[in-house]
């Protein structure tokens, strides 16, 4: 029976040391960046996080190519918040892999009333459709001319919380950044010509 239980346990641990099984042993999740970067000369934006009810915060400056450092407090810059209600979203399997599919397109406000729903945020949930895995408390956050998409998805190991930016020409998402369970709460941009340059 020993023998029997050995090989899921090992199999479990080799799974959690290849998704960077580090990230749960740490309160905030700085690494999913690769190499070190000046945040002054290259950074693009504050984010802060917080872990599902706790009150303590983490922070982050984002950077090119999913380069993330620990940021101090900051304030925040003032946003307008489109929450998008789960139902919104379909998941739908497709050889092994699992798709979302637009359902309907409602927008709330943060005491979750529905609220006009502009073209940009139209225009950011069909192109998060196209990402994989089932989606769970989307939000549209505009920024000035600038749109950010956060969502969570429903991985069975871990909860994958995104940030992305919707493009200048509104044709695909680019992936900010990635925390386990961290709720991206605000955001402040640093640097709005590196942002509309990205690769």
């Amino acid at each position: 029976m020993k023998h029997a239980l050995a090989l899921p346990v090992l199999l479990l641990i080799l799974c959690l040391s290849m998704a960077g099984g580090g990230v749960f042993l740490t309160d905030c999740d700085d690494g999913s960046g690769e190499g070190s970067f000046d945040p002054a000369q290259e950074g693009l934006m504050l984010v802060e996080t917080a872990r599902g009810d706790e009150t303590e915060a983490c922070r982050y400056v984002l950077a090119s190519n999913g380069r993330v450092a620990e940021a101090g407090p900051f304030d925040p810059d003032p946003v307008d918040l489109y929450l998008i209600p789960d139902g919104c979203f379909t998941s739908l399997i497709e050889d092994g892999r699992v798709f979302n599919r637009p359902t309907r397109v409602i927008a709330l406000d943060q005491a979750e009333q529905e609220r006009e729903t502009p073209n940009f945020v139209r225009t950011a949930l069909r192109l998060l459709a196209q990402t994989e895995h089932a989606l769970m408390n989307v939000r549209v956050l505009r920024d000035g001319e600038h749109t950010f998409v956060y969502a969570e998805h429903n991985v069975n190991l871990w909860t994958p919380c995104e940030l992305y930016y919707v493009s200048p020409g509104e044709d695909r998402l680019i992936l900010l950044g990635e925390w386990d369970g961290e709720r991206v709460q605000s955001i402040r941009i640093l640097s709005e010509a590196r942002l509309m340059i990205l690769p």
